[in-house]
């Protein structure tokens, strides 16, 4: 026991320093993404990136995802923010679990285009330099599942 207790300790982990890292990658994620900025954005994830949208396949790395955005109408302004409702940092990894809303409008006109919604969530690699990018995506809809049709 005694023993156990000269050993040297690593150090420990700067959980709040860690947050807010990963708080300034989601804030950056939004702003580039608001602005069309989309290289931006890819930038503040990894190259393995997973984004599982609702409703469609997985988008497997950046460029499947860019020819996903590809398919937004040219003439919308977006609107994206996050509502982060829980942080957890473990290690290298980070988790970050809220919903998410998305607004479409004319850039000329400013009329609504259309909205979408739910729930989201990323985790979050440390990389070799400290820095936070990320990795995986999951988005899903907290609309309640429609009515089957009668059975015949």
């Amino acid at each position: 026991l005694a023993l156990g207790a000269c050993q040297p300790r690593a150090p420990a982990a700067d959980t709040a320093a860690d947050e807010a890292a990963v708080r300034k990658v989601l804030d950056g994620i939004v702003s580039s993404f608001n602005a069309g900025n989309y290289d931006a954005m890819f930038a503040l994830y990894r190259d393995d990136v997973v984004v599982y949208p609702p409703n469609a396949p997985d988008m497997a790395g950046k460029q499947a995802w860019r020819e996903a955005l590809g398919g937004l109408p040219p003439n919308a302004s977006t609107k994206l923010s996050f509502d982060t409702q829980e942080l957890l940092i473990g290690g290298d990894l980070a988790y970050e679990r809220g919903t998410y809303s998305i607004e479409l409008t004319d850039k000329a006109s400013g009329a609504a285009m259309g909205s979408m919604g739910g729930r989201h969530i990323h985790i979050f690699r440390r990389e070799a330099d400290g820095s936070w990018k990320g990795w995986r995506l999951m988005e899903n809809s907290a609309d309640p599942v429609p009515a089957a049709p009668p059975v015949k």
